[in-house]
């Protein structure tokens, strides 16, 4: 039997940075996407924007919009090129596009030690269009170096007069973490946001002192805690018999 599809939502306000969950609704699908089951969404702007299916049954499939080209015109229709086991589908559906981007400003602090929990503060633009509510947001931090390895920053606070909102970061791996926002409604906020997470010491004020102990070391650096039993500190033969743990 031939598919059909019938309609697509959302097929309006596609956020143009991508992930948009867009669901066709139609006959004859492939019941999964096991091999060799394939449907390939494409769009017919200039670049051949793709939707990455992610599950299909009989009825229904649904894909994940790719980034669009931000110079894109906004304001023309896109239509959907839809490949079911390498037979094109017939449809005459028509997609709209949003037409702002809102994007993350900054992130405060933007470097945080690895193993402690800490506040992150990210700023928003002034005229993102919606009120700010904790619940609408989600936000993580992803690897640079591993993508499959990603943080997620639990949103505690918000402020919606000055569009900021607070996160939680429970620490990570040594390395630098892209910040990536979704809001309920509006969608992916654009962000180029980077979190370092490092604690590192650039200094030591003494390199001798007595066998008895009692040398007063001041150590200098960067993303040490604020409170003393948050950096252990330890004169150390590499953690075998002789090293000895330092009174902070």
């Amino acid at each position: 039997m031939a598919c059909k599809i019938t309609k697509a939502v959302p097929d309006f306000d596609l956020n143009i940075i991508g992930g948009d969950n867009i669901t066709f609704t139609g006959e004859h699908f492939p019941f999964d996407l096991i091999s060799p089951n394939t449907i390939i969404v494409e769009f017919d702007d200039t670049e051949k924007t793709k939707c990455v299916t992610k599950s299909s049954d009989s009825t229904t499939f649904v894909c994940l919009t790719t980034a669009f080209k931000e110079s894109i015109d906004a304001t023309k229709d896109l239509l959907a090129k839809v490949v079911v086991n390498n037979l094109t589908i017939a449809n005459t559906l028509k997609f709209k596009l949003r037409s702002s981007v809102k994007s993350g400003v900054s992130v405060i602090p933007a470097s945080v030690n690895p193993v402690l929990k800490q506040n992150v503060t990210i700023q928003l633009e002034t005229t993102f269009p919606y009120t700010l509510k904790k619940e609408d947001f989600t936000v993580n931090a992803t690897s640079q170096t591993k993508a499959g390895y990603v943080r997620y920053m639990n949103v505690i606070a918000v402020d919606d007069a000055t569009k900021k909102i607070v996160t939680k970061f429970g620490g990570a791996w040594s390395g630098k973490y892209d910040v990536r926002i979704r809001h309920k409604k509006f969608g992916l906020i654009k962000s180029t946001l980077i979190l370092d997470v490092s604690a590192t010491t650039t200094s030591i004020n003494k390199h001798k002192g007595s066998i008895y102990g009692g040398t007063l070391v001041t150590i200098t650096g960067k993303n040490y805690g604020s409170v003393k039993t948050d950096n252990p500190v330890q004169i150390s033969t590499l953690g075998s018999i002789g090293s000895k743990n330092c009174f902070v």
